[in-house]
């Protein structure tokens, strides 16, 4: 189940990371340097909690890439919709 924003900034949702962390007595796993998000996860059986910093870079792109959602609308009628031997 996915919540919503603890805080507005990054640095704030970081903390709150660590201190979920520091409560399920796990590690931080930070891959934001490879274009990931800061985590912190703990397993009980079949029950996984997990809790994620989504970086402002990410979140920025995510925007960016939203930005174009209706914008591109394809033709009814594309090549792709035809046979490939119609096409020769």
């Amino acid at each position: 189940m996915a919540g919503d924003t603890i805080a507005d900034d990054e640095s704030g949702r970081r903390a709150e990371v660590d201190r979920v962390a520091a409560i399920l007595g796990v590690q931080v796993r930070d891959e934001i340097a490879d274009g990931g998000h800061y985590t912190a996860a703990k397993t009980f059986g079949r029950i996984t909690y997990e809790i994620v910093c989504v970086p402002d870079r990410r979140r920025a792109a995510h925007q960016a890439l939203m930005s174009y959602a209706g914008a591109i609308t394809p033709d009814e009628d594309t090549p792709a919709d035809h046979d490939s031997s119609e096409a020769a």
